[in-house]
């Protein structure tokens, strides 16, 4: 966002309070990272880039439900920001990074509806890796998750994805155009630097020590405890130490087991700041880019890039079947070795620190600078996307011509659909979290037992008061009763199945943001009413087609 800034860009940007590796919200936003918040940031002779930051649950143990919930939160989060931004200034261009996936849905509804480009890029095959591990089993979540995919994928303008087995796996699913954007790197930031001495004294090392440093995050995907079994194999070399450098929910976890282990060449560093971590690369001996045994090594972890940059040598797990290990031996720039097998690694290690790898080192840099540098990758990714939109050309999946009709009385009928759906969500929005009775910061209060609170506060009905008893039951009906209707305009396969399924989540998202921010009680009977409202939606749309007519069709 910064180079397209630099570009004469404007640019908007809908994200999270900075909470990565260390799934915690960093100091300087803790205390305000309960609700939505607006910053800009300012350049010299460039237009700012205004930054959306929405709230969401981040879990401190990140656990597979809970980093699905983690997302599920955040798109709904982002939802109401989105919808927000419809009544602004138009963006041309939407450019949507995934995972997670269901952030490709707000894409394709605020490009549909402001008739803007969307831009899908893919960085990770997250939701296939977590189907293929057996972490997603139910098959109607699987299907609901693949018919989410082919929605975004088709409709999407553009697609991209970060390496060439990646697009090759996309285009197995869809037979679309792929452009390739890789993970780039800033050559002017991470450098090579001929004073290794000055770097040694400044992190306390000897100038003849070798350094095996993992830099990244620290999870348990990443195996660092062969990292470990190497540095106890080879503790006896008092020139070899180990560094790892980052955070992650795995560190404390790790860090006492180089304890247990009795390992004293291992050194734990935080994350460093940009000079200093470049510093601290270039004075690495051998740098560690592990992961665990994987059929799926697709891509160049971007941790990679920043490493070829300064000229590093890089020992890299990665199995021979994968496209990661062919990269790395086809160009001769570091040392691809088998996952998860210790004996190997240390030996690897061993050898490489005795070993003239200057010329592994040279192939390293020219590939970062020719392939990866961002003066070089920025400017030819947007400039294929730009040139296509200009000349008229798109990548999208060929769909059928709609028959022709009256453009006047299309143009009316989506504006009156973009007037209804935005005073909804707004209302439905204001009366969830501002209206003034959800005011004030309720404790964490959660209700699973349904009809429970219904029935508690019939009995005490006199003081609570008809209207506030009955207004909460029939408003809760209320609120979602035009929810089929706006779902009818939108979605071409509309079935009762769908519209209740859509309704639950959403009724569940609002009441776990509910309890997430302490507005109000989270409570089933409220999921229940809601979801029920929709029902009586969904019936009078079934009764009424010929009433609504071009509206609902």
């Amino acid at each position: 966002m910064d180079w397209l800034s630099t570009q004469n860009y404007q640019c908007g940007v809908v994200t999270t309070y900075p909470h990565y590796p260390q799934w915690k919200i960093q100091s300087s936003y803790s205390g305000n990272s309960f609700w939505y918040r607006t910053e800009k940031k300012r350049f010299l002779s460039s237009p700012p880039i205004e930054i959306y930051r929405c709230p969401h649950y981040i879990p401190s143990k990140p656990t597979g439900a809970r980093r699905i919930l983690s997302d599920f939160t955040y798109f709904v989060s982002a939802f109401f920001q989105v919808m927000r931004l419809l009544f602004r200034k138009k963006y041309e261009y939407v450019f949507v990074v995934a995972p997670p996936l269901p952030v490709g849905l707000l894409g394709l509804l605020y490009c549909k509806l402001k008739k803007a480009t969307l831009i899908y890029h893919i960085q990770d095959l997250q939701i296939d890796a977590a189907i293929n591990l057996g972490l997603i089993k139910s098959r109607w979540l699987i299907r609901l998750i693949y018919s989410m995919e082919r929605q975004i994928l088709t409709k999407a303008d553009f697609v991209s994805s970060i390496s060439d087995g990646m697009i090759a796996e996309i285009k197995n699913k869809f037979d679309r155009e792929v452009i390739l954007f890789p993970n780039w790197v800033d050559t002017k930031v991470f450098f090579p630097i001929s004073d290794k001495a000055s770097i040694a004294a400044k992190f306390g090392f000897n100038a003849d020590d070798k350094i095996i440093l993992y830099s990244g995050a620290i999870g348990e995907k990443q195996g660092l405890i062969n990292m470990l079994h190497s540095a106890k194999a080879l503790n006896k070399s008092s020139h070899i130490k180990f560094v790892i450098c980052g955070s992650g929910p795995y560190k404390d976890a790790l860090i006492e087991s180089a304890k247990s282990m009795g390992i004293s060449n291992v050194l734990f560093l935080p994350l460093q700041g940009t000079t200093s971590f470049n510093e601290l690369l270039n004075f690495a001996s051998i740098h560690l880019v592990l992961q665990k045994r994987s059929d799926n090594e697709l891509f160049m972890p971007s941790k990679l890039a920043t490493i070829l940059s300064v000229g590093g040598l890089a020992v890299v797990t990665a199995a021979e079947n994968t496209n990661l290990f062919r990269l790395i031996t086809d160009n001769d720039m570091g040392f691809a070795i088998e996952p998860e097998n210790d004996l190997l690694l240390t030996r690897t290690i061993e050898n490489a620190t005795i070993s003239d790898n200057e010329n592994i080192k040279k192939n390293a840099l020219h590939y970062a600078t020719n392939f990866l540098e961002k003066d070089n990758v920025l400017p030819d990714y947007f400039s294929k996307i730009i040139h296509s939109q200009k000349n008229g050309i798109t990548t999208k999946i060929t769909k059928c011509k709609m028959p022709d009709g009256k453009p006047e009385k299309k143009k009316l009928t989506n504006i009156f659909k973009l007037i209804f759906t935005g005073s909804y969500f707004i209302i439905l929005f204001y009366l969830v979290f501002f209206i003034g009775r959800r005011q004030g910061g309720h404790s964490y209060d959660i209700n699973f037992v349904p009809v429970r609170n219904t029935l508690r506060e019939l009995r005490y009905l006199n003081e609570i008061g008809r209207f506030n008893y009955f207004s909460n039951i029939f408003g809760n009906i209320l609120l979602f009763f035009p929810l089929p209707v706006i779902l009818k305009m939108y979605l071409k396969f509309y079935k009762f199945s769908t519209v209740i399924l859509i309704s639950i989540l959403l009724s569940i998202s609002i009441e776990t943001l509910q309890y997430i921010f302490r507005v109000g009680v989270a409570d089933i009977d409220d999921v229940i009413l809601n979801t029920l409202g929709a029902c009586i939606g969904y019936y009078f749309i079934s009764r009424s087609k010929k009433i609504l007519g071009v509206f609902i069709s």
